[in-house]
């Protein structure tokens, strides 16, 4: 399935700490690129005949989230508020919503830490809001309706396969 990236909504938690999440829209992002990272550990063995071995031990999920400073849109202000905070406080969800297939969307949830990467730009160019959502423990991909098919509907089947 291919869709276009301006179809897809990204909202975050404003509230990470309650027992419901509140939901922000995070508008005027522009590009997002995810990226798998990994912890493989290698070794060789004594009678490996020079061979190495490894064990992939870990995994992680980067997305790199650039766009446009809009103050005033809540969810915009909320990354923007997290610039200058640390530990815990950085810590929240972030929702990717993907267009649906055959009636059925699916949803990126990524319990992570933001990183706020850049702001800035040129004289003559709007502001920009620039930050990295690294995934905090595991993700998951969840379909608004029954069934495993959708968009992302292969990206649930990596995260099941690590999983187990």
């Amino acid at each position: 399935m291919v869709f276009a990236m301006s179809e897809v909504k990204y909202e975050v938690n404003s509230t990470p700490q309650a027992a419901t999440p509140t939901k922000l829209v995070v508008n005027e992002m522009t590009t997002a690129t995810v990226t798998f990272n990994g912890n493989v550990e290698e070794w060789g063995t004594i009678g490996g005949k020079g061979f190495r071995k490894a064990l992939k031990t870990a995994t992680g999920m980067t997305i790199q989230i650039d766009g446009k400073r809009l103050v005033g849109d809540p969810g915009n202000d909320y990354i923007y508020s997290l610039n200058n905070k640390v530990g815990i406080a950085c810590n929240t969800t972030v929702y990717l919503t993907f267009p649906p297939v055959d009636g059925v969307s699916s949803v990126l949830v990524v319990p992570c830490v933001i990183n706020i990467t850049g702001m800035g730009g040129a004289h003559s160019a709007v502001g920009t809001l620039n930050h990295s959502v690294i995934s905090n423990g595991e993700w998951t991909v969840e379909d608004v309706a029954d069934g495993v098919s959708g968009a992302f509907a292969p990206l649930k089947a990596q995260a099941e396969k690590v999983v187990k």
